[in-house]
C-alpha cells in the first residue's frame, strides 16, 4: 500500500481554495473596473460618465490643452476653495428644480468668488430630451401632443376643484390671508437660514417647459443684440426646450432661439455668470458628430483653470478608509495584515507539522484503532463549542463520562452521586468553591472515595 507524501493531502486542497478564490477576486475587481470606466453609475453630463450623453471627452479634450488645468469638485459648494479671478467653476448638467431651488447664502463661498474675486460661474441646464427609441408617439401607441392636452385638461380640472372648496368656506377670505401671512413667513425664515434664492438675487426665471416641434437635431440658435464675438455657424444646435424669461437689466442675451432667450451672461461684481439651458453640446455625443470649440472656449472665458462640479450629479468625497490608505501610504500595511490573516486561517484548519495520512485518519496500530485527542487539541475543541464558564465543569464531566475510555468503567453509585453533589456546590456557589478545587475534589473522589469521605466528614 502506496503512502502519499506527508502534509500533501491538506496543502494541496488548500493551495487551490486560495487559486480559486483570488481568480474570483481578480474577476470581481475586473467587474467593478468595468462598470466604473463605463461611468453608467453616474448621472447624464457627468464627466466621469463616458457613454453618449456623459462629458468625459470634453474634460479630457479640454485638460490635454497646455493652457488650461481642468478639475473636478468632489466637495460641497459651501467649502469649496482655491477660487480666483483666473478660475472658471462649471455646473453642466443641472436639472431645472434645482436651479429654481440653488440659494446664495450670504456665506457662500462661490457667490463671494464671484462678486470679489472675478470668478466665472457656468451653469448649464439638463435639457431633460427623451431618447428616441424610448419616444413612444413612434410606436403609435402614445401621441405626445395628446398626452399633453390630456395633462393640461387634468391640471384645470384641478385648479377648479379648489377654487370650488375654496368657495363653500364662509371664511375662506380670511384663512387665505392666514395661509399666505404664513408662506411669507416660512419663506422669511428659510431665507434668513438658508439665504435668497438664486433666481430672485440674479433676476432671472427659467420658463415651464412647453412642447415645441424640434427641428431634426435642433434649434439654429441666432446670437443676440451687440453680441459679435461669435457667428451664427459656431454656435451648437439647440435641444432643449427650456427658455429664460424675466431677465434683469443686467443680463446680457448672447443666443435666441425663435426670439427666446436660451444663453445669457451678465457681470456680478468683478466676475461673471453664464447660464444657458441647454448641456447637450457638452457630451461625448454632441463633441462627436460636430463639435464647436470656439463656443467652448468662450464659455469658459479666458480662465486658465476651470473646475467642473460633479456634487449636483450626486458625487461627493467623503473620509472614506481608501482616502486614508492612499493619503498615509498604508497599502504595505494592509497587504501584510492580509497575509497574516490568510496564514491564520491556514494554521486554524491544518497542523503545520509533518504528519501521516495514517495519523490523521486516527489509525496509530494494525488493529486500526482510533487514536484519542492530545490536550490541546481538547481544549481548542472545547473553546470552540463556546461553553459559558459556569457550565464548564459539568460539561467536562459530561465529556469524559461519554468518551470511549470510560464506557466500560462506570462510576459507581457513591462516586456518582458525590461527583453530583461538587458540581452542585459548584454552581451554586461559584467563588466559594472555584472550579479548579472541584475539580481537584472529583479527581479524589475518583481515586480514593473513601479517603474523600473521610476527609469530607473531619
Amino acid at each position: 500500500m502506496s503512502r502519499s507524501r506527508p502534509g500533501s493531502p491538506r496543502i494541496v486542497p488548500l493551495t487551490g481554495f486560495f487559486l480559486l478564490a483570488a481568480l474570483l477576486l481578480a474577476g470581481f475587481i475586473g467587474v467593478l473596473r468595468i462598470r466604473f470606466e463605463s461611468g453608467e453609475i453616474y448621472p447624464h453630463y457627468s464627466t466621469q460618465r463616458s457613454d453618449p450623453l456623459g462629458s468625459k471627452a470634453l474634460y479630457q479634450s479640454l485638460d490635454a490643452l497646455p493652457s488650461v488645468e481642468v478639475t473636478r469638485n468632489l466637495r460641497s459648494l459651501m467649502s469649496i476653495d482655491h477660487l480666483g479671478e483666473d478660475t472658471a467653476l462649471w455646473l453642466c448638467g443641472l436639472s431645472r428644480p434645482s436651479f429654481n431651488s440653488l440659494r446664495a447664502p450670504d456665506d457662500s463661498p462661490v457667490m463671494a468668488a464671484v462678486k470679489e474675486d472675478g470668478c466665472r460661474l457656468i451653469i448649464t441646464l439638463n435639457p431633460q430630451v427623451v431618447p428616441e427609441e424610448f419616444d413612444l408617439a413612434e410606436e403609435g401607441e402614445t401621441d405626445f401632443e395628446d398626452w399633453w392636452d390630456e395633462r393640461e385638461k387634468a391640471r384645470k380640472k384641478e385648479d377648479g376643484k379648489k377654487k370650488e372648496d375654496k368657495g363653500e368656506k364662509a371664511d375662506g377670505d380670511e384663512k387665505s390671508t392666514g395661509n399666505d401671512e404664513e408662506k411669507e413667513d416660512e419663506e422669511s425664515e428659510i431665507e434668513e437660514a438658508l439665504g435668497r434664492k438664486l433666481t430672485e438675487l440674479l433676476a432671472i426665471e427659467v420658463g415651464t417647459p412647453e412642447h415645441f416641434e424640434r427641428p431634426g437635431e435642433g434649434w439654429s440658435p441666432k446670437p443676440g443684440k451687440g453680441f459679435k464675438k461669435l457667428p451664427r455657424a459656431e454656435m451648437p444646435l439647440w435641444r432643449s426646450h427650456l427658455r429664460f424669461e424675466e431677465l434683469g437689466p443686467d443680463w446680457k442675451t448672447i443666443a435666441l432661439v425663435e426670439k427666446q432667450p436660451v444663453i445669457v451672461e451678465r457681470r456680478f461684481g468683478k466676475g461673471t455668470i453664464v447660464l444657458a439651458s441647454d448641456s447637450y453640446f457638452a457630451s461625448n455625443e454632441a463633441l462627436w458628430k460636430k463639435p464647436h470649440p470656439e463656443f467652448l472656449l468662450w464659455l469658459i472665458g479666458d480662465k486658465p483653470r476651470l473646475i467642473f462640479d460633479e456634487t449636483i450629479h450626486g458625487t461627493t468625497e467623503t473620509g472614506s478608509t481608501m482616502k486614508v490608505i492612499r493619503r498615509y501610504r498604508l497599502h504595505g500595511f494592509f497587504l501584510g495584515l492580509a497575509i497574516f490573516v490568510g496564514l491564520l486561517a491556514w494554521k486554524s484548519g491544518a497542523s503545520l507539522t509533518p504528519g501521516s495520512e495514517d495519523l490523521e485518519r486516527g489509525l496509530i496500530d494494525e488493529n486500526a484503532s482510533v487514536a484519542g485527542e492530545d490536550a490541546a487539541s481538547g481544549l481548542n475543541r472545547l473553546l470552540r463549542r463556546s461553553v459559558p464558564s459556569k457550565n464548564l465543569l459539568r460539561t467536562c464531566l459530561q465529556v469524559w463520562r461519554e468518551s470511549p475510555g470510560q464506557r466500560h468503567r462506570a462510576e459507581n453509585e457513591g462516586q456518582r452521586a458525590a461527583i453530583d453533589q461538587i458540581v452542585a456546590n459548584h454552581e451554586a456557589d461559584p467563588k466559594s468553591l472555584p472550579v479548579t478545587e472541584a475539580f481537584r475534589r472529583i479527581t479524589q473522589v475518583l481515586a480514593n472515595p473513601d479517603q474523600y469521605r473521610r476527609t469530607n466528614r473531619a
